[in-house]
């Protein structure tokens, strides 16, 4: 919003002598541990919960969904964190894309329904699964479905994309979709990009097929062309779904050239034995780890978004730098993206930003200091491109005998009331006013008098004081009952709430500080308040941090600014401290928490019995299974011994298992080196001369295992790819960790690692 703004191990007891050392730590979460938040979706309910315990979930009943459409899948836009839905209209086999607020339960519609055609006549929708992600290198949604349908969605407008059916652009007569799913299998009914994150310059989109069970690369993505088929399989053997229900990754999973293979793993919603199960997909080899039912497992359950957590761990944002979009994480704000931003109106300029909190739409406000008129845009975060919102150069405010108000060349702030849905804008010449996002027209704060009046003039400030240079609310999420508007003061480096806000009275003033001592602001360029700050009762102070942007040309930093205390913290310059005039934060993923421990119930005392036999004991409720939430491995290559003479130097002898498990468990490491093989009958197998056509698939051969004792938490452990002294074969191989309990309860995870020279 603009404004001039470790297992700890007791023992190892090896069924064959691997040479595997294990560091112990402490139990606590690890540095590298990042949090994260799922969602899914019952019928038209939303189900929330963590990748670690898929069976609690809270189930949220979505309102604002139009009569007719049911939601088809979820996915959150890496550009901002938000969460989206596909809604359809088989009857009628229209779509519309919803902006989703789990807060509070609200879907509200971006733009109005829309119908692809083939050409000539309009195409009708599949009734079976569907699949709905974000491509991160150009924020865009992708959609497939079992119907082998692959199309586009623009999520600032809600419009469909054409695509000529993959061919070249008009090619192909009225809206269309992309190439239909072709190559491998035609009926993939999830999808997933790599590396979901702001910013990604390398991306690739995965698909997962029930009918194959198979995991797909889309490329070309456009031209809907399965490649790369990998195998499903569960320690060993075939892995067969009945459908599958969703696809979704964290964001780091990165390959490093788009369209490519990743390493990593990718999380599954799938219907198995009558039950949707949450399982996660081992990408360079089809490996399965099943983590349960997702809530009850029920037939309803579809559609897979995760929200995840960056090693930054920072949040999207988003600054106006000259006649440039800046794009860049608010933990490393030195580091940015930027895109020439296009469509103003001749004699605008830029003086703000605000994320709409309804429909996640980015807006902008242009001013014409000459004319005195200006204008509320629709801006794309990814292209730059601004579109009016109704006509340009609309926005007059005129005092009650027709004098125009004047606005500044620079100092505003802009912000978008979440509760009303309206715009605020205030400036640094003393009043206040509103713009309806919907038409962009002005809002009347007096309807009494003559022209459209803006709301007031600002009061409250201290003597000397013009006027403000930054505004932001709090509770920036669809479906919020109450907000505070909280505003800046350059002049006096202070604080404000603005209370009430059409009054523009200014109150509970708070300095600005660092370390302090006061903090100058006078030349703020960018204030935000995070989607998640919320108050109770409206116009009240909030607790929580918002973000800050002050400096002139070469120096501008970025802060966080504490909403009691007025305490700022630096954060950094924003780029090479480009002067911005305008910011907008996205919503933060959920920092790292450790599963809480289950409180054991309190088993009553028996009653006696009249007569002196004992009352029998309790049965012992089962421990549930252990929760393996964690096996990565430092470097995917290794060898297994001194590097060769004109080896590469980058690959080191050994590398380092990192584990981490909820409950006491015994930890079984399977090693199996995967060769080739040919696949017959549904598995797959030594490769023979009747098989050469056959479809080609990696086979497990055992390699050697370990048992060990592990304590709750989380360990490194060394491998130096060695069984009984003798180095592994050169190749590729999988491990299998099985985690068990005392009462005989079991989880896996599977990685892939590589011996080379």
């Amino acid at each position: 919003m603009r404004s001039p703004n470790p297992f700890t191990l007791a023992r190892c007891v090896a069924t064959a002598a691997l040479a595997l050392l294990l560091a112990a730590t402490a139990p606590a979460a690890r540095a590298d541990d990042l949090g994260q938040r799922a969602y899914a979706l019952d019928g038209n309910a939303l189900l929330t919960f963590d990748l670690r315990a898929p069976g609690t979930t809270t189930t949220t009943p979505l309102t604002g969904i139009a009569a007719g459409d049911s939601l088809l899948g979820v996915a959150i836009r890496p550009q901002t964190n938000g969460l989206y839905a596909l809604g359809g209209n088989l009857g009628v086999n229209t779509l519309q894309l919803y902006s989703v607020s789990p807060d509070h339960g609200t879907a509200t519609a971006i733009g109005s329904p829309f119908q692809y055609s083939d050409g000539l006549s309009t195409v009708s929708l599949s009734s079976g699964d569907w699949g709905v992600t974000f491509n991160p290198a150009v924020d865009r949604i992708r959609v497939v479905n079992d119907a082998g349908q692959n199309f586009r969605v623009n999520p600032n407008t809600g419009a469909p994309v054409d695509g000529d059916l993959g061919g070249a652009g008009g090619s192909v007569t009225g809206v269309n979709m992309d190439g239909p799913i072709n190559g491998g299998t035609t009926t993939v009914s999830a999808a997933a990009y790599a590396r979901p994150a702001a910013n990604a310059v390398t991306t690739t989109i995965y698909t997962l097929d029930a009918a194959t069970d198979s995991l797909y690369i889309q490329n070309p993505p456009n031209a809907g062309t399965q490649t790369n088929p990998t195998t499903l399989a569960l320690g060993g053997s075939p892995y067969t779904v009945n459908a599958v229900k969703g696809l979704a990754m964290l964001p780091g999973i990165a390959p490093a050239v788009s369209n490519t293979p990743a390493t990593g793993i990718a999380y599954a919603s799938v219907r198995k034995d009558s039950t949707t199960r949450l399982v996660t997909i081992d990408l360079p080899t089809g490996g399965v780890t099943d983590l349960g039912p997702i809530g009850n497992g029920g037939p309803g359950i579809h559609g897979l978004a995760v929200l995840g957590e960056s090693a930054s761990h920072g949040r999207p944002a988003l600054a106006l730098i000259g006649s440039n979009l800046a794009r860049f994480d608010t933990a490393t704000p030195t580091t940015t993206t930027s895109v020439a931003v296009s469509g103003l109106t001749a004699g605008e300029q830029l003086v703000g930003i605000a994320r709409r909190a309804s429909t996640g739409q980015l807006l902008a406000l242009g001013a014409d200091a000459s004319t005195e008129k200006a204008t509320l845009y629709l801006l794309d975060p990814q292209t730059g491109v601004l579109t009016a919102i109704g006509a340009a150069g609309q926005l007059i405010y005129r005092t009650a005998v027709g004098a125009a108000y004047n606005f500044p060349a620079s100092g505003y702030g802009f912000a978008i009331n979440p509760t009303a849905d309206r715009a605020r804008i205030v400036t640094s010449v003393g009043w206040t006013a509103r713009a309806n996002p919907l038409t962009g027209a002005p809002v009347d704060g007096d309807t009494l008098a003559a022209n459209v009046n803006p709301d007031a003039d600002i009061s409250g400030l201290p003597s000397g004081a013009t006027g403000l240079a930054g505004a932001g609310y709090t509770d920036t999420v669809g479906g919020a009952t109450a907000t505070t508007l909280y505003t800046v003061d350059a002049s006096s480096d202070r604080l404000y709430i603005q209370s009430p806000p059409n009054l523009g009275t200014q109150t509970t003033p708070a300095s600005i500080t660092l370390n302090g001592s006061a903090l100058d602001v006078s030349t703020i360029t960018g204030f935000d308040i995070p989607a998640e700050i919320s108050v109770a009762t409206p116009n009240t102070v909030a607790t929580g941090k918002a973000y800050l942007a002050t400096g002139t040309a070469g120096s501008t930093k970025l802060y966080t600014v504490d909403l009691s205390t007025g305490a700022a913290t630096l954060l950094g310059p924003i780029g090479i401290g480009n002067q911005v005039s305008g910011l907008v934060v996205g919503i933060a993923p959920p920092p790292y928490a450790p599963l809480p421990t289950p409180t054991p119930a309190l088993t009553p005392t028996p009653t006696p019995a009249p007569t002196p036999a004992p009352a029998p004991a309790p049965t012992p409720t089962p421990l549930a299974a252990p929760a393996l939430t964690k096996l990565t491995v430092a470097s995917s290559r290794l060898r297994t011994g001194k590097r060769p003479k004109g080896a590469s130097k980058k690959v080191k002898t050994g590398t380092t298992l990192s584990v981490s498990v909820s409950t006491a468990s015994t930890l079984t490491i399977t090693i199996e080196r995967l060769v080739a093989g040919k696949t017959s009958k549904g598995k797959c197998v030594k490769p023979t001369t009747k098989l050469r056509k056959a479809k080609s698939c990696k086979r497990p051969i055992a390699a050697g295992s370990i048992t060990a004792t592990a304590a709750a938490g989380s360990s490194t452990v060394a491998f130096s790819g060695k069984v009984k002294g003798k180095a592994l074969k050169l190749g590729s191989y999988r491990l299998t960790v099985v985690a068990k309990n005392a009462a005989g309860a079991s989880a896996a995870r599977t990685l892939s690692l590589s011996i080379v020279r």
